[in-house]
């Protein structure tokens, strides 16, 4: 028997699960693996609160839920709201979805300065991850950071 055989299954089994978390769906786990902040109901409101503490480019002084999940079943509108006195949505793509085929899922996101709204189909069967960017300026336009959070389908 050859020694190495298994290690080339292992090898085989982890290209797998990189090529497959390369198109937002989680190899293992499932549903349980998943630990959302804010969990989006059918026939509920998906109501995300955005308020920032500071400019850090890093993103990590605005508060956002980093992992938003939707039930299966849900069709929600999907709201965020800026709550923080001095700040604003950027003008232009404040929320911008990344992951690729994201226009399947979402309409496109529209909004002001303190709230913007996208329309979340989930339409698909199997789980499916969303990531996006929450970018906020300066009241006034002077650029301040932007977060990458996640919405997960399917939950």
């Amino acid at each position: 028997m050859n020694k190495s055989a298994p290690l080339h299954v292992l090898a085989l089994v982890l290209l797998l699960a990189g090529c497959a978390c390369l198109t937002g769906e989680r190899p293992m786990g499932g549903k349980a693996s998943y630990k959302p902040d804010v969990l989006c109901k059918k026939n509920g409101t998906c109501d995300l609160v955005v308020a920032v503490s500071s400019c850090d480019p890093s993103g990590s002084g605005i508060s956002v839920p980093d992992l938003t999940g939707v039930e299966i079943g849900a069709a929600p509108q999907v709201t965020w709201y800026l709550v923080t006195d001095g700040y604003e949505f950027a003008p232009v793509d404040a929320i911008k979805f990344k992951t690729d085929g994201w226009q399947n899922e979402f309409s496109p996101p529209t909004g002001n300065a303190h709230k913007w709204m996208t329309k979340d189909k989930n339409s698909r069967a199997t789980l499916q991850e969303y990531q996006y960017s929450v970018t906020v300026v300066k009241k006034g336009g002077v650029a301040c950071a932007t977060k990458d959070p996640t919405i997960v389908n399917g939950l």
